[in-house]
C-alpha cells in the first residue's frame, strides 16, 4: 500500500504543507477488512469442496477451518474499520507546515520549532524489517535554557512525512532535495543502508544475479562473490539472491507438505487434492518468479531493493 508523494505536498504561498493523505489509511483498512476475509472464505470453501467431492458432507475439518477463518475475519474487519474511521484524524495529526515567511516549522504531533534550528534532513528506513521510509528533520536548539556555554546544544528529530513505500522512493528523494534547497541545509539519503543511499549505476550482471532461468542466478551470483569483492553493490545482489534460494525451496516444500495429507484421505489420491497441491505449488512458483524479476529489474537500474521479509538477513 502506498501513496503518491505529490499528493502529500501542497504549497500555499510561503507555507509548504506536508501531510499523509487520509486515503492511505482508508485503502489499508479496506484491504484488511475486505480482501483478507474474502481469501479466508475462499480457503474455507476449498476445504468444503474437497469433502463434497469425496461424497461426504462438510465435516469437522471444514468446521474448524471455518471457525478459525471467521474469528480472523472478525479481527481483520475490526482493525480495518478502525483504520477507516481514524483516517481523517491520523491524516490531520501528520500535518507539518514549513512557514518560510515566519521562519517556523509547525508539527501538530511534535510542536513548533524555528527553521534556523534545522541542521539537516534525512530519508531513512524506519526499521530493517519493514518497507516504510520517512523524511525527518534534525534539530539543534540553542542557546541552552541554563545559559551554560559548555553544555552541548539539545538535538532532536521531527518527522516531516512517514509511511513512504519503496515504490515512492524516487519522489521522496526529489522531495528531500527540494526541502533541503528551500531550507539551505544538507540532506542525507539513508534509504538504502548497504549501498549508501540513492543507489549506484546499474550493471547487467547485477540483474542477472536474480534471473531464475536455467540456474543463471546461481552461476552469476557465485561469480560476483568471487570476482567482484571490491564492488559492494555486486556483493549485495549476489548474497541476497543466494540467501533467497533456500527460502524458495522451503516455501515449495511447505506448500507440498501442507497439501499432501489431503491426498491420502481416501485409498487413492483424490483429483481435488491433487488440484489443491498443484494450485499451492503454482502460487509459490509464480510468487518467486515475480520477486526475482522485480529484483532483477531494479538491480539492472541501480536500485538497492531489499526483498520484503529479508531485511533482517540481507542488511547484515
Amino acid at each position: 500500500m502506498s501513496f503518491s508523494i505529490k499528493t502529500a505536498v501542497v504549497e500555499d504561498g510561503p507555507v509548504l504543507r506536508i501531510q499523509t493523505p487520509a486515503a492511505f489509511w482508508i485503502k489499508r483498512g479496506a484491504v484488511l477488512a475486505l480482501l483478507v476475509p474474502a481469501l479466508l472464505v475462499l480457503l474455507t470453501g476449498l476445504f468444503a469442496l474437497l469433502e463434497v467431492l469425496q461424497g461426504e458432507e462438510p465435516g469437522v475439518l471444514t468446521m474448524v477451518v471455518g471457525a478459525g477463518s471467521g474469528a480472523l475475519s472478525f479481527l481483520c474487519v475490526a482493525v480495518g474499520g478502525v483504520h477507516v474511521v481514524r483516517a481523517g484524524p491520523r491524516s490531520a495529526a501528520s500535518l507539518v507546515e514549513l512557514d518560510v515567511e515566519h521562519g517556523v516549522l509547525r508539527s501538530l504531533a511534535e510542536g513548533e520549532h524555528p527553521l534556523v534550528a534545522v541542521r539537516g534532513l534525512e530519508l531513512r528506513k524506519t526499521s530493517p524489517l519493514l518497507k516504510w521510509h520517512e523524511i525527518t528533520a534534525t534539530l539543534h536548539e540553542s542557546p541552552q535554557e541554563d545559559g551554560n556555554p559548555y553544555r552541548p546544544p539539545k538535538a532532536g528529530k521531527v518527522r516531516l512525512i512517514g509511511n513512504i513505500n519503496e515504490f515512492e522512493l524516487k519522489g521522496a528523494r526529489e522531495l528531500l532535495a527540494d526541502l533541503a534547497g528551500r531550507l539551505g541545509v544538507e540532506s542525507t539519503d539513508n534509504s538504502s543502508v548497504l549501498l549508501g543511499g540513492g543507489g549506484t549505476k546499474g550493471k547487467p550482471a547485477h540483474g542477472l544475479a536474480y534471473i531464475p532461468v536455467q540456474g543463471i542466478f546461481l552461476l552469476v551470483s557465485v561469480g560476483l562473490l568471487i570476482f567482484k569483492r571490491d564492488d559492494p553493490a555486486a556483493q549485495f545482489h549476489a548474497r541476497q539472491s543466494l540467501a533467497f534460494f533456500p527460502l524458495e525451496l522451503a516455501a515449495l516444500f511447505l506448500a507440498a507438505m501442507l497439501t499432501a495429507p489431503f491426498m491420502f484421505i481416501t485409498d487413492e489420491p483424490h483429483p481435488a487434492a491433487m488440484a489443491l497441491m498443484a494450485l499451492a505449488l503454482m502460487v509459490v512458483a509464480i510468487g518467486r518468479l515475480v520477486v526475482r524479476f522485480v529484483a532483477a529489474y531494479r538491480a539492472f537500474h541501480g536500485r538497492a531493493w531489499v526483498i520484503p521479509g529479508m531485511g533482517w538477513l540481507t542488511r547484515r
